[in-house]
């Protein structure tokens, strides 16, 4: 049985239970992915047959998990703050990396801001502006390399135009769309322009989308610093999309899965994160398109095979996270497949005892009214080839609008994992006038 409580404002679970329902992700706004749009999400229903797979007949009971704590770590409370990556460094400090200054889910505002902890996350540091493009700066990853440089990742996005321009040309929602509002936004339109940008390579993107209306909208950008975050590199881009951006390989190389429009891949870098080569791409499912394919993260298992979970909207599976694995380094992959786990996107992290685990969200509202919403946590012991039932980490979210889960492993034996999650003020109908926070919850493995 499970039993939940309200604590700081965030609805936690009291106890583990294993689940067997359906799971539905969180929406991503890119051009290239619209039906991942969240305005769709709020008022969707499941496809007929996307009931939710049924778990393999070998799967292991769900790990007993102890949550320890789970609270708001955002310093600021009436903006939407969103799509966090947490990172451990090798001296055990915490990197949090996500978009905020935000007024909703779509907005030209969000910029790419850090937090620091030296304490296992039970304080954090201000906020600190990585990035602030002219145009919305989103989905924020962050790694510590071998070398000890720090990267970060995100993608630019001017999705926020199209809904903008929609508002205003079918009558918009006063109660929505405040006469200060509107001002805002005309001004973030007409400063949507390339001289306004201060990074060259981003003002060089921008003037290509400027002069070619088939140029892509969304792109996929890295900074680095070689000094612990005192300064940072200029802006360059890289390859693919990933939420949570690249993995460190045992080898010393760099990873990152993603997309880059329907091209799903594999990419490495060799010298630090400064240059990214593609190295192989990973096979749809029999039937399925490529395209529908979104939001990878990728691991490596303490064997050495690199495995890769795939956010999918094709109807077949639909809207289950799918699995590939690659034994040659990242060169071939096999073909995407089912893992009996409805939800999305997922975060992969390799454990000290050598175990996998993905973290994800659930958003049970969608598949059958007044279901939980939930971050769910499964375990392979088998490198993948397996996972556990689901144990919640936290749950009872009175809003579908949450997610995006990323977990470290912290010295003391424990995890930490951090997503973010509507939250009043704000009402929540209003997709594009909702408040978001991040929230944090630590735990051990029983």
């Amino acid at each position: 049985m499970n039993i939940f409580k309200k604590e700081q404002g965030v609805w936690i679970a009291g106890a583990i239970g294993l689940l067997t329902v359906g799971l539905l992700g969180c929406a991503n706004t890119q051009r290239s992915q619209p039906a991942s749009d969240i305005g769709a999400l709020d008022g969707a229903s499941p496809r007929a047959g996307s009931v939710p797979a049924a778990p393999p007949q070998s799967r292991r009971a769900a790990p007993r998990l102890d949550i320890q704590s789970v609270r708001v770590i955002s310093k600021n409370k009436n903006t939407y703050e969103a799509w966090p990556t947490v990172a451990r460094t090798r001296d055990g400090e915490l990197l949090v990396v996500y978009s905020g200054g935000r007024e909703g889910h779509v907005c030209p505002f969000g910029r790419i801001e850090m937090m620091r902890s030296e304490d296992s996350g039970k304080t954090w540091s201000s906020p600190k502006v990585l990035i602030d493009t002219p145009l919305d700066d989103r989905d924020a990853g962050v790694l510590e390399t071998a070398k000890g440089t720090w990267l970060v990742t995100w993608f630019t996005s001017d999705i926020w135009v199209e809904y903008f321009d929609k508002a205003l040309a079918s009558g918009s929602n006063p109660e929505v769309w405040t006469p200060a509002k509107v001002s805002r936004w005309k001004k973030a339109k007409a400063n949507m322009v390339p001289e306004n940008c201060p990074y060259p390579e981003i003002k060089k993107f921008m003037e290509a989308s400027a002069q070619n209306p088939g140029h892509p909208a969304s792109h996929q950008w890295m900074i680095r610093s070689e000094d612990r975050g005192a300064t940072w590199s200029e802006p360059y881009p890289v390859p693919l999309m990933s939420p949570h951006g690249p993995i460190l390989a045992t080898d010393g190389r760099l990873l990152l899965a993603g997309k880059d429009g329907s091209t799903i891949a594999v990419a490495e870098s060799l010298d630090d994160g400064r240059s990214w080569k593609i190295i192989g791409k990973i096979p749809p499912a029999p039937g399925d398109r490529l395209g529908e394919y979104h939001e990878l993260h990728m691991v490596e298992a303490a064997d050495g095979r690199l495995v890769a979970q795939i956010r999918n909207h094709n109807s077949q599976h639909h809207y289950e996270t799918l699995q590939s694995e690659s034994h040659d380094g990242g060169k071939t992959w096999t073909p995407a497949h089912s893992i009996g786990v409805w939800g999305f996107p997922s975060h992969l992290l390799r454990l000290s005892d050598g175990r996998l685990m993905m973290t994800y969200s659930y958003r049970g509202d969608l598949h059958t009214p007044k279901e939980p919403n939930r971050i769910l946590v499964r375990i392979s012991e088998d490198a993948g080839e397996s996972w556990s039932g689901a144990a919640v980490v936290a749950g009872d979210f009175p809003h579908l609008d949450f997610g995006y889960p990323s977990s470290v492993e912290l010295g003391n034996g424990s995890f930490l994992t951090i997503w973010y999650q509507h939250t009043p003020p704000g009402k929540p109908e209003f997709w594009m006038n909702r408040h978001a926070q991040l929230i944090q919850a630590t735990f051990t493995l029983k």
